[in-house]
């Protein structure tokens, strides 16, 4: 055998009288197609997941400084740290992994739920524990939650129903948070612009390495873990004023639909299509809610108008 592969017939049979004969066989390389070159990257990159992380966290950061709080609140309810997990984690350990993962799933955003209305609560009532002792308050009543839920078998429906019915009692709740616009956004700048990524990229690592290092049930609670809003929330507490951010925070539970329906369509998509594609539909299905969701708002302000 030759370093290319070939095969001298000759030194097998020199018994034979007839001219030397060479077999080369074709050696077979992998092949990478566009699509499988992005999976490998994805699969192996922490770049990716990085600046996948700073992106999402900047644009929603600048979204609530610039758009009116009913609307930034219903955009903040939007599937964006569960599809970061679901992607990275889904491509790491398999669809059915997800899959399984999706009833705690849907369970873990009562403790979301509960993370926002401990901040707001918490900043309301004591006042002297700043609002980073609030967000220190709300994280420790996430994980107090989490370690409650992950030891209950949900299905679909009682995941589902939990943190629906979460929902509907926290905006019953916010109604007596006025929206307050930010008049006049920071000017960007490098420090705070670092400032901003590093928090992103710390955040939303830490809870795909979670995801992927415990078992599904684990997953499934930390989809709920705030990735992206407990750095926007910080990112915002450096410029604005505590009632920015509850004003922020205001609209999340009727915005929270949209990652209802993203989790409740997951064990179809992902069966039917796959990770890659499965996270593009249901996306594209919690979309479709969220604008529902900001019609609705809008038509609420028609009808209702709030201060600005």
């Amino acid at each position: 055998m030759s370093r290319f592969g070939c095969f001298d017939q000759s030194k097998a049979d020199r018994s034979k009288a007839h001219p030397i004969r060479i077999y080369c066989r074709q050696i077979e390389r992998p092949a990478y197609s566009p699509l499988n070159l992005f999976k490998h990257v994805v699969e192996t990159s922490l770049v990716v997941k990085l600046v996948s992380a700073i992106i999402t966290v900047l644009a929603l950061s600048a979204i609530a400084e610039r758009v009116h709080p009913r609307i930034s609140g219903v955009i903040a309810g939007m599937p964006l740290g569960s599809a970061f997990v679901y992607f990275f984690t889904g491509h790491e350990r398999g669809a059915e992994y997800i899959v399984a993962s999706v009833p705690h799933g849907l369970a873990s955003f009562s403790g979301t739920l509960l993370f926002v209305v401990v901040f707001i609560l918490s900043g309301r009532r004591w006042p002297s524990l700043g609002p980073y002792g609030s967000l220190g308050l709300a994280t420790v009543a996430f994980f107090v939650v989490a370690l409650v839920l992950v030891s209950i078998p949900f299905n679909l429906w009682t995941g589902a129903g939990l943190t629906i019915l979460a929902a509907v009692a926290s905006d019953r709740l916010f109604r007596r948070i006025d929206f307050v616009r930010v008049a006049i956004p920071v000017r960007m700048h490098f420090r705070l612009m670092m400032l901003r990524s590093v928090l992103a990229a710390v955040f939303v690592t830490a809870a795909i390495a979670v995801a992927s290092a415990l078992n599904s049930r684990w997953a499934g609670i930390m989809v709920g873990f705030p990735m992206t809003m407990l750095p926007t929330i910080v990112i915002l507490l450096r410029s604005y004023k505590t009632s920015i951010i509850h004003a922020f925070l205001r609209n999340f539970p009727f915005g929270m639909g949209s990652i209802i329906v993203f989790l409740a369509s997951v064990p179809l998509t992902f069966s039917s299509f796959g990770v890659s594609l499965g996270i593009v539909v249901s996306i594209a299905l919690s979309l479709v809610y969220t604008a529902g969701a900001i019609w609705v708002s809008g038509r609420r302000a028609e009808q209702s108008p709030e201060p600005s």
